[in-house]
């Protein structure tokens, strides 16, 4: 406490000084009459002048004069009044005990290193009064040894003084250096407060504001001076948050924890919506009395966005590894149903060729045939999905084949549906027409079994050029779509819609919301697109319906169609053949075929025995039918094998997956390729151009 008061005190010395003149004017106007009457003439006069004289100090610090000249000027006023004491008569001759004040005056009136050469004056000056004393050139009204006596008090006293006033100014010093301290920590903490990306504040137990960083004030839109004259820190707040603040405040301030977690969503002072983190923290005393509480809040709305799409991109990556999966699977095994299907269409036609076979029997070999041509359909749907389907690429109007399929789509569609067509854009297209045509009857009929019964259906079949301005990734597709020009083919419904789930299952394979669906349409539908470099947009509402669009890369001009090569006249085959393959069944029903044609036929199991065969007579072979996906020696390692030994040999082949499939380079190229499952004519218009081929080089 003592401390502080002296804190104030020297916060103003002039203030102090204007105080001591003051006092000492109207003390020693007082004395003046005493002094006089008693005959104590020499000091009244000493008094009367120094009365006026401190009158004129008291002026000039009111006029600005410096604080430490007046306390010099005092001082030596001081030491006047003193030594007077010392030397003149005063009233009872008193005066002398008062000279023992005088180190206290010093020390109150200067710091320490001064006051101590003022006292030093003042000892001096008494030392000096005893010597003149005892010696009898002056005559006091004290002698020599009380003169001396009184030295010692006013030594003591200076002792005392010199040690209390140096405490309290080393005191005064520390207090000051711990000030500063604190001022410079203060100044750093605000600078902190108010450049984190936080939102602070602090309010008492009434909720009334003490505290509101700059980040806050920013936040709620609000200025420094406003804030100021904010009561509750309810004023600070947007009307959103105002009521949810309340109530959290409250559970903070009465509630059991003292911590509360918040995420609330309000408007900042741009307008924009923010997603605010908010934690609040209970303030107490030692004694446990409430005294507040101390909230901070967080800016997540960008952490919380970037999560989403993270989360997105993650739900998007998940799908796509998903598909790629189901469609490696679905590729491995319409690979193997080719084969199998191979080796019983080719034994089906070869049984059909002979000529004494009753009518049953044909009949029967005619449902085989159907039933394999069902599964070979099935089987590209698969390679579709698992884009390794055989293409047969050209350029062709994606009107002619929306016109040309219309009665198929309308019967598939049913008589409760109504199909409308807008067909004003003629766009060309490159790509499997056959493919293409099934795209648009999966989307038909995948849009009419979404009709709701209780209203007329409505299927809408659109075509429009669209431009693209910036490169990007069809989510659904995978494909990269470049900056161009796309035609869009459009199927709209007016059906039950799709919720989220079903919208993120509907390309899985055999996933269906039908009982009776086989759940591989929409799945075929996204391999092809994958095939085509295609994009597909899905745009679906329940209970209103669903948009399907395709984004096909244009073709500029019906000069860019692909030219047909030259038709190859068939010849008669024959000559020497080697049928390379791993499958036994495949490998004897195309050996079985190609000696129906005439063929010579040397059959190897693998790339190994191939090339050891080949090798016996490299010249005696025509050319060499050659299975492309086998164990250990692959068709192309083989076939590069095979043109080492014999560089023009021809070479065809042969595989369940699509020419692209090899990614051979333009050394290893086969002269043609033959997909399976493949049938006898397909067999003998092969053979031929190669026997045409063979003449011709």
């Amino acid at each position: 406490m003592a401390e502080a008061q002296y804190s104030s005190i020297f916060a103003d010395r002039r203030r102090l000084i204007g105080r001591v003149l003051k006092v000492t004017i109207v003390t020693l106007a007082l004395f003046v009459w005493p002094n006089w009457v008693s005959g104590a003439h020499a000091f009244t006069i000493v008094e009367l002048l120094l009365v006026p004289v401190l009158c004129v100090m008291l002026w000039l610090l009111r006029a600005g004069t410096p604080v430490v000249a007046l306390e010099r000027a005092l001082m030596v006023c001081a030491l006047v009044l003193f030594s007077s004491l010392l030397v003149f008569p005063t009233i009872e001759n008193t005066g002398p005990y008062w000279v023992a004040a005088f180190p206290f005056v010093a020390y109150f009136i200067r710091p320490v290193h001064s006051a101590i050469r003022w006292v030093a004056v003042m000892v001096l000056v008494v030392i000096l009064a005893g010597v003149l004393e005892g010696a009898g050139w002056i005559d006091m009204t004290h002698t020599a040894v009380q003169v001396f006596c009184l030295l010692a008090v006013v030594v003591f006293f200076w002792f005392f003084a010199h040690t209390y006033q140096s405490q309290l100014e080393y005191r005064q010093e520390l207090l000051e250096s711990s000030n500063r301290e604190l001022d410079e920590q203060k100044s750093r903490l605000q600078t902190v407060l108010d450049n984190v990306p936080l939102a602070i504040w602090m309010m008492d137990a009434e909720r009334k504001v003490q505290f509101v960083n700059k980040a806050k004030l920013a936040w709620s839109g609000i200025g420094e001076e406003e804030a100021k004259h904010s009561r509750y820190i309810s004023d600070l707040l947007s009307p959103e948050l105002r009521d949810r603040s309340e109530q959290t405040d409250l559970q903070c301030l009465e509630g059991e924890s003292g911590t509360i977690y918040d995420r609330a969503v309000s408007h900042a002072a741009d307008g924009s919506e923010r997603i605010l983190d908010i934690i609040k923290v209970r303030r107490t005393a030692a004694d446990g009395k409430t005294l507040g509480l101390l909230g901070f809040a967080i800016d997540v709305t960008e952490q919380v966005r970037a999560d989403e799409v993270q989360k997105q991109l993650e739900r998007q990556m998940e799908h796509a590894q998903r598909l790629e999966s189901l469609g490696i699977m679905a590729g491995g095994i319409a690979h193997d149903f080719n084969n199998l299907l191979t080796a019983i269409q080719g034994n089906v036609e070869l049984a059909s060729m002979e000529s004494d076979l009753p009518g049953p029997v044909r009949e029967s070999l005619a449902g085989i045939a159907s039933a394999s041509r069902t599964a070979t359909d099935l089987c590209r749907q698969m390679l579709a999905y698992s884009g390794k389907g055989i293409l047969r690429p050209e350029v062709f109007s994606l009107q002619s084949v929306v016109e040309d399929m219309r009665p198929l789509l309308e019967t598939s569609a049913g008589k409760s549906v109504r199909l409308e067509l807008d067909l004003s854009d003629a766009s060309l297209i490159h790509g499997d027409r056959g493919q293409i045509r099934q795209v648009l009857l999966n989307m038909v009929m995948n849009a009419a079994e979404a009709m709701v019964a209780e209203r007329q259906g409505q299927i809408r079949i659109s075509l429009r050029q669209i431009q693209l301005s910036r490169s990007s990734q069809n989510p659904l597709t995978g494909v990269g779509m470049s900056p161009g020009c796309y035609t869009e083919l459009a199927v709209a419904d007016n059906g039950t819609g799709m919720d989220e789930e079903v919208k993120q299952r509907m390309f899985e394979p055999f996933y269906t919301t039908k009982f009776t669906g086989r759940g591989l349409g929409m799945s075929a539908v996204l391999g092809i697109l994958k095939a085509h470099d295609a994009g597909l947009e899905v745009e679906s509402v329940e209970g209103v319906g669903t948009t399907m669009r395709v984004l096909f890369p244009c073709v500029q001009a019906a000069a860019e169609q692909e030219k047909p090569g030259e038709v190859v006249q068939p010849t008669q085959p024959g000559g020497q053949v080697l049928v390379v393959d791993d499958e036994p069944q495949v490998l004897k029903t195309a050996s079985r075929m190609l000696e129906r044609l005439g063929c010579e036929v040397v059959m190897a199991d693998s790339g190994e025995v191939a090339i050891q065969r080949f090798s016996e007579n490299p010249s005696g072979f025509g050319w060499v039918l050659l299975d492309v996906t086998m164990p250990g020696m692959d068709g192309v390692e083989c076939m590069r094998r095979l043109r080492e030994i014999r560089p023009d040999i021809r070479v065809v082949m042969s595989s369940g997956y699509n020419a692209e499939a090899l990614e051979s380079s333009a050394a290893v190229r086969p002269d043609d390729f033959l997909g399976k499952p493949y049938t006898f004519k397909a067999l003998q218009e092969l053979a031929s151009r190669v026997g045409a081929m063979n003449k011709a080089g």
